[in-house]
């Protein structure tokens, strides 16, 4: 085996290794050391509890018919899938049998479990009932239910009971470990050979090379196909098209190409002119600029989503694109191309100015938003810090660009002023994207913590992170202060400081307010949400106060 596979075991006493003795003889135990003696990284991860139900493995917030159990949050599939698992195994052998739930209600549930999983990328092997010394109707239940498990689940179904029965349908004797229900090492050394045959190694690889394997060997799933609506509809077209949209942050995209061409158009190429000397950046290396940013950007924002799609699932099922429109492998396809052409577009555009600080600056940028998706997301402010960097530093990459310029504007007070605006630019961007990347970590608190993920609102609590936040925003609104001070002692005009009040000075002023006020998940998005039009009403209104 190449790399390390992590598998999650949830359900009942039997997954639990509940009669092995010593408890290192239980399947799932010695599954473990077979997958570490494959990789030593592997590991078996087991939420499994002696007494639950398929009803306790339901996803979180999931509300049962009545006298029907609530799901367990800390052993059901939404905690299986914090854990990012290759794979998830399922062993509810009788419980439900015993408490008289018929096939069917199980059969339910169990395509509950599959969907929920598989909507980020997760396939389930589902363990067949097991055996046990039941009465007469409950036998018939196990019997049916192992039926209509074997045509529905196909590859994804293990089934043990040929291993374990009797000729009544009864637990084997060598297989029992004293109860008629439970079983000893010899039932447990069948169940692990059972998992061994289902191949979920070889499964596992297989399907990482091919979008449709599951789709066309699990019956189930090839049904659900059929009645998928297909992508030629207009309305399937137009969601797959704004699943895109959202995978790339087609609006940040934009906001991020505002950032360089008001500062660069209106701002450093005018004082470049005035110095008589001719801009590096002509139309169309500019456009391959803008180019090479916005493909970085969203190179970034697809490996993002590809190492938080359980934390995604959790912040926001709703809006998850890899697994639901996009599988893993074709997002791994997705962020290649997408890497490729911005280092292609920063490297061409290098060559094409003569300009190696370019080509370095989208080869790092590159490097620290594969750091940010695998390592810095989850860690207090350096995520935030690193996102924000990033953003202050689009509005600086035509000064870069025009490098042969620079000394000559330093030594002007055209271009010194010219220079001092667009650092204003640049901090500007720097401080709204710090702020808005700590309100969002307040808003995916709660699946922040349940995924395991350290950032400030999950180390110190919502209202410590919430108190930062606080104050990022009481800088901004300073900063947006102490700019629009400076222009009216220097003769701005009362139209250009209005502009600076509507659209900095009143916003930033009264997301403070709210966000000091707010208590609520859907208040945190709303801060979020108005921070994100501050960055583009920001904008404009430096364009005219400046």
């Amino acid at each position: 085996m190449t790399h390390a596979l992590r598998i999650v075991v949830v359900g009942s006493s039997t997954a639990a290794g509940q009669g092995a003795e010593p408890p290192e003889r239980a399947w799932a135990h010695r599954y473990s050391e077979h997958l570490k003696a494959l990789h030593p990284e592997s590991e078996v991860v087991n939420l499994a509890l002696g007494g639950l139900q398929t009803f306790h493995l339901m996803p979180t917030g999931h509300r049962p018919p009545p006298a029907r159990p609530l799901p367990d949050p800390e052993r059901n599939i939404s905690k299986a899938l914090t854990f990012r698992p290759n794979a998830i195994l399922v062993q509810t052998p009788s419980n439900d049998a015993a408490a008289n739930y018929g096939a069917s209600e199980q059969l339910a549930n169990f395509d509950l479990l599959l969907k929920h999983a598989l909507q980020q990328g997760v396939p389930v092997w589902f363990f067949g009932p097991q055996p046990r010394n039941f009465l007469p109707e409950q036998r018939r239940i196990q019997r049916e239910l192992r039926q209509a498990m074997q045509a529905r689940y196909g590859p994804l179904f293990i089934d043990v009971w040929d291993a374990l029965a009797d000729a009544d349908d009864g637990l084997l004797p060598e297989c029992d470990s004293g109860d008629g229900a439970h079983l000893n090492n010899e039932g447990h050394a069948r169940i692990l050979a059972a998992v061994l045959r289902a191949d979920i190694l070889g499964a596992l690889s297989r399907a990482d090379q091919a979008p449709d394997y599951w789709t066309s060997r699990v019956p189930v799933l090839a049904e659900w196909a059929k009645h998928r609506p297909k992508t030629r509809h207009p309305r399937a077209s137009l969601q797959r098209l704004q699943a895109w949209a959202r995978l790339v942050r087609l609006p940040n995209l934009l906001i991020m190409v505002l950032a360089l061409a008001l500062p660069y158009w209106a701002v450093l190429r005018p004082a470049i002119e005035r110095s008589g000397a001719k801009p590096a950046l002509e139309a169309f290396p500019f456009i391959v600029l803008s180019l090479a940013t916005v493909l970085t950007a969203a190179a970034g924002y697809v490996l993002n989503d590809y190492h938080d799609r359980t934390l995604d699932a959790l912040n926001r099922p709703h809006r998850v694109v890899i697994g639901r429109w996009l599988s893993l492998k074709q997002a791994r396809r997705l962020y290649g191309m997408l890497l490729l052409l911005a280092l292609l577009s920063g490297i061409g555009l290098s060559l094409l100015l003569s300009n190696g600080l370019l080509a370095a600056v989208f080869v790092g940028a590159s490097l620290l938003l594969s750091l940010y998706a695998w390592r810095l997301k989850c860690t207090p402010l350096a995520g935030n810090a690193s996102v924000a960097l990033l953003c202050g530093l689009t509005p600086l990459l035509p000064w870069i660009a025009e490098r042969p310029h620079q000394e000559s504007l330093a030594s002007s007070s055209t271009g010194q002023m010219a220079l001092t605006w667009l650092g204003v630019y640049a901090l500007f961007a720097f401080l709204t994207n710090l702020w808005r990347e700590q309100v969002k970590d307040l808003e995916d608190a709660a699946g922040d913590a349940a995924g395991g993920c350290q950032t400030l609102p999950v180390r110190l609590g919502i209202a410590a992170a919430q108190r930062v936040a606080v104050g990022t925003g009481l800088l901004l609104s300073a900063l947006a202060g102490g700019l629009l001070g400076w222009q009216a002692e220097t003769g701005a005009t009362v139209t250009a400081l209005a502009a600076g009040v509507i659209g900095v000075g009143l916003p930033s002023a009264m997301l403070v307010g709210l966000l000091y006020r707010a208590s609520e998940r859907r208040h945190f998005s709303q801060v979020s949400f108005g921070i994100k039009m501050l960055m583009l009403t920001g904008l404009l209104a430096l364009l005219l106060i400046k």
